[in-house]
């Protein structure tokens, strides 16, 4: 079993490597795979709220929230699928906004004591990357698109050590049984 799980690392490790250099060397393609599969989950996602509304059991409020978010998902998602690039941009607009909230929550919000001029610098930073990504969003959707390559090439070279860290204990292990 071991031995299975060490092979599996090693070849996920090696895929995630693959994909990961691929991702980085195509980032506008990457960013437009992202939109898509985000486009086509929020599509789904809402279609399931909308058809969850009418199921027994949901009544009033709770049934008209459940269209809302049906309609707005199946409206965000067939946008996203059909504008991929404005929803691109649009996404990674609200990246930069997110960057600026956490960097103003890490900034009043952060660690108390001693390191609190860690979490001022820190929040700092978060809100400049927020503007950064704000006033260059396709630069930011193509940052996005090279740091998730850059995740799974990280992932990959993890796994495939992992692999063989686990393949090479299962022989050590396997040969100390047979010697006992």
């Amino acid at each position: 079993m071991v031995k299975r799980s060490g092979t599996y690392l090693l070849v996920t490790g090696v895929l995630g490597i693959i994909f990961g250099i691929l991702m980085m060397a195509k980032p506008g393609a990457t960013a437009l795979a992202l939109v898509l599969v985000w486009g086509i989950y929020a599509l789904v996602d809402g279609v399931y709220a909308f058809i969850a509304a009418f199921q027994s059991g949901v009544e009033g409020g709770q049934r008209a929230f459940l269209i809302f978010v049906g309609l707005i998902g199946v409206a965000a998602g067939l946008v996203a699928i059909f504008q991929p690039l404005s929803s691109g941009i649009a996404l990674t607009i609200v990246l930069g906004v997110w960057l600026i909230v956490r960097g103003l929550t890490e900034m009043f919000g952060g660690a108390p004591g001693g390191s609190r001029w860690l979490s001022i610098l820190a929040g700092v930073l978060w809100v400049v990357a927020g503007f950064l990504v704000i006033n260059r969003p396709g630069i930011g959707l193509l940052s996005v698109a090279i740091w998730v390559g850059s995740l799974a090439v990280v992932w990959g070279v993890i796994g495939v050590y992992l692999g063989i860290t686990m393949r090479r204990e299962s022989k050590e292990t396997a040969e100390s049984a047979a010697a006992a």
